[in-house]
């Protein structure tokens, strides 16, 4: 309050000692995210994670290990750490770290330096990224930390193939994972914040004592444009985590599996869509039942006393993941795969159903209604090389998708199309969430020119639309061979009409009833008007 007149703003602050303080609940932004105070209020929330919510993991679980390697940060500040290799018996807490790597090399563990990183690693050699997470390491009183570019041989594809294969144990072991959300690179670092724009101003106490008041607009942070949250392998980084410490830029975030966005008290900072049960939110976790391994598909997993999942539910979990993930970028093309891979093995050790190149048999005919995310710049993806997954995949193509609303409840007695087999041959039969090196669908369907079912719409005046897999439409000529193949109805649309899904065809030349997925389509069908309904079943496959 300033005279006569009242000054709105965002928010106002004032440290403590200042005679504002009496009235002024809110502090300053807290430039140095390594304080003592910041990391005491970690220590509790480690604190009653671990000893109320009962969260994973568990050190002395039968399942448990230690990765290969680890960096011993030691039990002081010293100037140094170390390569550590634990032996399998060893069960110590480590935390891991998730970073952006950037576009400047910088020192990584490999064949030629490995021996002489196990005896000693320079902490003022190491980029800001890992100073800043050995630090926070020490700090919460941890011995060890999992860094990828230290930890796993760079140049040996044998050992990373290994590393990648455990990946899944690796972030869902650790203690806690630190990500570094504000560094765009692993020189950047994260613990020293920017200054925030403020202006310093009197402020008169009720008790008529002057104190002053730092005033400021409100942080506004969309993590979905910092570039961590643009990076692939950073999903499963943090979903496989059963508890991550964000380190934005001038804030620390809290995510856990029973408290998925927790902050210091603080109204410095506005992250939009906070409330982590949104689709869209960037704060969405994987639910509790999918860290309990091992059980009879869908049987039902108790938590607080209520059920926590069923196949709608499962099934709305994978698709909300797969369209996080496809809106992220990848530097290596081919890890379209690979780096869901971690994920996908944690989803498939709790269903245990059968993953087939990013769809799971048990729901694949619903699954495989995807199309591509329109609301994205296309410009924004690079085109695809060489084959990386079969066209029937959400793998196939670069970019965002979309699944469309089709639910087991609403098409369990609507699917259309039959499963009758798929066949996946990978690059690596040792890693059977990673690369594809080929693959046939097989289904029994009912399907009619591309023609037929496009221009009865528009004769009718129904509604259709058709999303093209390819950044162009195809040309006239080109959709004149092209067929229908209903896949299931949706839900009611409006009045007695309702949606009507299909895959968009093109037939393989040389091969009989073969056939390369190109599009997906929306119809809108009405009681008395089935396409489909009176043509004869077929058996097609699709590569």
């Amino acid at each position: 309050m300033i005279g006569r007149g009242v000054l709105i703003v965002d928010f106002a602050a004032c440290e403590i000692g200042n005679p504002a303080a009496k009235h002024i609940r809110q502090r300053p932004q807290e430039r140095n995210l390594g304080a003592i105070a910041i990391s005491e209020q970690i220590h509790t929330w480690l604190h009653e994670c671990t000893h109320i919510h009962d969260d994973p993991p568990n050190t002395k679980a039968l399942n448990y290990r230690m990765p290969t390697r680890v960096i011993d940060v030691g039990v002081d500040d010293g100037e140094s750490v170390r390569l550590f290799e634990p032996p399998q018996t060893m069960r110590e807490e480590y935390v891991a770290l998730s970073y952006c790597w950037g576009d400047i090399s910088f020192i990584m563990t490999q064949l030629k330096n490995i021996d002489d990183h196990r005896t000693a690693l320079v902490v003022s050699e190491l980029p800001q990224t890992f100073k800043d997470a050995i630090a926070t390491t020490r700090s919460l009183r941890f011995r060890y930390i999992w860094i990828d570019a230290l930890c796993i041989i760079q140049d040996s594809r044998e050992d990373q193939d290994k590393e990648l294969s455990a990946m899944r144990d690796i972030y869902s072991f650790a203690k806690v994972t630190i990500t570094a959300v504000c560094a765009g690179s692993v020189f950047d670092g994260f613990l020293d914040a920017k200054p925030q724009l403020s202006v310093e101003l009197p402020f008169a106490c009720l008790d008529g004592e002057m104190g002053s008041v730092l005033v400021a607009p409100q942080k506004v942070t969309d993590l979905w444009q910092q570039r961590l949250y643009t990076r692939a392998w950073c999903l499963q980084e943090n979903l496989l985590s059963p508890r991550v410490l964000l380190f934005c830029d001038g804030d620390v975030v809290w995510q856990c599996q029973t408290t998925p966005f927790r902050r210091i008290d603080n109204n410095n900072f506005d992250y939009g869509e906070e409330d982590a049960t949104f689709r869209t939110s960037p704060f969405r976790r994987l639910p509790g039942s999918i860290f309990s391994e091992g059980r009879i598909p869908y049987s039902p997993i108790k938590v607080s006393g209520s059920i926590t999942n069923n196949p709608e539910t499962e099934l709305k979990t994978w698709k909300c993941t797969v369209e996080n993930y496809t809106r992220r970028r990848l530097t290596y093309l081919p890890d379209r795969l690979p780096a869901l891979a971690g994920v996908a093995e944690k989803f498939q050790k709790t269903w245990t159903d059968e993953y087939l190149a990013g769809l799971w048999k048990r729901h694949f005919i619903l699954l495989l209604a995807w199309r591509r995310n329109q609301d994205h710049p296309i410009v924004y993806f690079e085109p695809l090389q060489s084959y990386r997954a079969p066209t029937w995949s959400w793998a196939s193509i670069e970019g965002p998708i979309e699944y469309d609303r089709v639910t087991p409840q609403s098409s369990a007695q609507k699917v259309e199309a039959k499963f009758v087999s798929c066949f996946v041959s990978l690059v690596n039969a040792s890693l059977p969430f990673g690369q594809v090196q080929s693959a046939r669908l097989k289904l029994e369907v009912s399907m009619v020119p591309w023609s037929r079912t496009a221009g009865a719409h528009d004769k009718r005046g129904q509604g259709h639309s058709a999303t093209w897999d390819a950044m162009e439409r195809p040309t006239q000529e080109t959709m004149d061979a092209l067929w229908d193949m209903f896949l299931c109805e949706g839900g009611q649309y409006a009045g007695k009409s309702k949606e009507s899904f299909s895959l968009v065809l093109s037939p393989v030349e040389g091969e009989e009833d073969t056939f390369r997925r190109v599009g997906f389509s929306v119809w809108t069908v009405g009681w008395n008007w089935k396409p489909w309904s009176r043509v004869p079943r077929r058996t097609i496959t699709i590569v």
